[in-house]
């Protein structure tokens, strides 16, 4: 039986969530122990949070601090009337033109996408996702009512947007919002997409995820053609005695960068509750014309033995190689280390995702039941310790508020106003 003979046997058979997940894990483990890559995440690998391992291999849907921030937002015109309100995370708004674009949820999860242009006050339905999932479902899926909108995206006036659900096949569509008919448009189906830039160049990242198991893909694609490219597989299982592939970036050769690491066998214990390291013991590059070939950057005999995670600065093109008290620098254009710092923060410390132009990478460390927080400077290696989670200083809600306050500005009179949800 395969993965998706057994995925459909536990929907057809409305396992308990409990049965589910060990399944999940189980199938995990057996495909990485065949050597094969698995499939397909919901929010993604980059937002891995804190397993009992301080390490980035548990699911990185579900992370220490809850779901991610919503909010509702409340645009207001000139005389301070509402006009149009929604709830929205990073995911699930943006702006084009005039308009600002935002997702509303009538019957969670089922979605209707609005563009709100605020010259002409017109409020326009551009997508609706119990609608169009209709079009990438089968009956052999899990049933549900609908899929949620998962991400949005406008790339030179095409909007994407991405919908999923836990184990159902969601969709990639993309709209042209220069013409008067604004279609919509199927570009690639998988579990819970979305478009990814990586210096220029442009990918869809999905998958899905249970307990300590995930599995991912990532294919290529040309925005101009609307074409998608072969799709890389590969999968995690943070258990004890797991393993797994964590994608890092795309290198400026277009390859595809990621690391396999190892997780100890044994579990912290009520006298000893420190963290147990994973290893890691590849990092290797994939040319997407050839997804199922894996070629060697480093290997054991050129990653020091107690290496426990890897980011990638994508803008730098380099590997930084988190060890037992220093940072290995690789180059990757060069192909060579190119710096070896000696720092001090706690062994296993996991490094949570490095985004273009970052120059700041945030540490996750896990030891005698308490979770601590570093943020390193990637021009100094400088260590100092922070008060806050890592994923609470991802800057993608600052970001989204500050576009839409520049977005707001052009029009004067109006404003638009939030609150925690």
């Amino acid at each position: 039986m395969n993965k998706e003979q057994v995925i459909t046997w536990i929907k057809d058979n409305k396992l308990p969530i409990i049965i589910v997940a060990g399944i999940v894990l189980l199938l995990g483990s057996a495909f990485f122990s065949a050597g094969r890559f698995l499939n397909p995440p919901k929010l993604d690998l980059d937002q891995l949070g804190n397993g009992p391992y301080s390490t980035p291999y548990t699911n990185p849907y579900s992370y220490s601090g809850g779901a991610l921030p919503e909010f509702n937002w409340v645009l207001n015109d000139k005389a301070g009337s509402k006009l149009v309100g929604f709830s929205a995370n990073q995911y699930t708004i943006t702006t084009w033109g005039d308009e600002v674009i935002f997702a509303q949820y009538d019957e969670a999860p089922n979605a209707t996408l609005h563009s709100y242009n605020l010259k002409t006050k017109r409020d326009t339905v551009l997508f609706n996702s119990r609608q169009h999932s209709l079009e990438i479902t089968s009956k052999s899926e899990r049933v549900v009512d609908a899929i949620g909108i998962q991400s949005l995206s406008v790339i030179d006036n095409t909007l994407y947007i991405g919908i999923g659900e836990y184990m159902v096949t969601g969709g990639l569509f993309w709209v042209d919002l220069s013409t008067k008919e604004r279609t919509v448009h199927l570009l690639a189906t998988g579990q819970n997409p979305r478009i990814k830039e990586y210096s220029g160049s442009y990918w869809i990242k999905g998958g899905d995820g249970d307990g300590c198991g995930s599995w991912s893909e990532l294919s290529p694609v040309n925005l101009q053609a609307k074409t998608v490219g072969s799709s890389i597989s590969y999968g995690a299982n943070g258990c004890p005695g797991g393993q797994g592939d964590i994608f890092l970036g795309i290198s400026s050769k277009q390859t595809a960068v990621f690391y396999h690491y190892t997780v100890p066998d044994s579990e912290p214990s009520e006298t000893d509750s420190s963290s147990k390291p994973a290893n890691v013991n590849v990092v290797y590059e994939i040319d997407p014309t050839k997804p199922e070939v894996k070629t060697p950057i480093l290997d054991q005999d050129t990653i020091d033995a107690k290496t426990t995670a890897v980011v990638m600065d994508q803008k730098n093109q380099k590997l930084l190689l988190f060890g037992y008290n220093n940072i290995h620098v690789f180059s990757l254009d060069k192909r060579q280390y190119v710096d070896d710092r000696k720092v001090t923060f706690p062994w296993g410390s996991y490094p949570h995702e490095l985004k273009e132009g970052d120059t700041t990478v945030c540490l996750s460390s896990y030891n005698n039941n308490e979770s601590t927080y570093f943020t390193v400077d990637l021009n100094k290696y400088f260590i100092e310790k922070n008060a806050i989670p890592c994923y609470g200083l991802d800057d993608s809600i600052s970001d989204i508020e500050k576009n839409l306050s520049l977005f707001i500005k052009k029009f004067p009179g109006y404003s638009l106003t939030k609150k925690h949800m």
